[in-house]
């Protein structure tokens, strides 16, 4: 069995705290994502300035201790550019940034960013070929999740339809 990470990103509000069925959610992020190494460069360093740029910033952190403003804003996200691998690194840390309320006063929410992830390219999603099934279903939980426990916050974002075909790409 997989070791299960058992962290909160360090920028979340003192003493919050997350209910039984998202605690489950995050066990099967992490349980599927845990064993992914972390690896050597995080983009194309040879790409572009940019992508440097991004590098150097996820490298700059362990993922359980990213923060909420290592992953920007829709303009400038880090994940764009980021491998598959990468992404799949620090998915424990990106659920939980993504099933986080909207608590960063000077960012958007990250479901946003995280519904752009998700759904880029369809059913040709370069996660949903790169991760394997356990991975694949830790996904589809935590968008069945934020579908129902966050769905006041996906409405104020009008988010809806993306987050409908993020749960159709990945349950199926």
């Amino acid at each position: 069995m997989a070791k299960t990470l058992t962290w909160q990103p360090d920028d979340l509000p003192q003493g919050f705290a997350w209910d039984a069925e998202a605690a489950q959610v995050l066990r099967l992020v992490d349980e599927a994502f845990a064993p992914i190494e972390r690896p050597v460069h995080f983009t194309n360093v040879d790409h572009c300035s940019e992508c440097r740029e991004h590098d150097e910033e996820l490298k700059a952190r362990p993922r359980m201790a990213l923060r909420r403003a290592d992953l920007g804003h829709e303009g400038w996200d880090p994940l764009y550019y980021t491998s598959a691998q990468g992404v799949a690194h620090l998915m424990p840390a990106l659920a939980r940034f993504t099933m986080a309320p909207d608590l960063w006063p000077d960012l958007d929410w990250y479901a946003g960013q995280m519904a752009f992830h998700l759904t880029h390219d369809g059913p040709d999603n370069r996660l949903l070929h790169s991760f394997d099934a356990a991975q694949k279903a830790a996904i589809a939980a935590m968008i069945a999740w934020l579908l129902v426990n966050r769905a006041e916050a996906i409405a104020h974002y009008g988010s809806q339809d993306d987050w409908r075909q993020a749960a159709s790409i990945w349950q199926n």
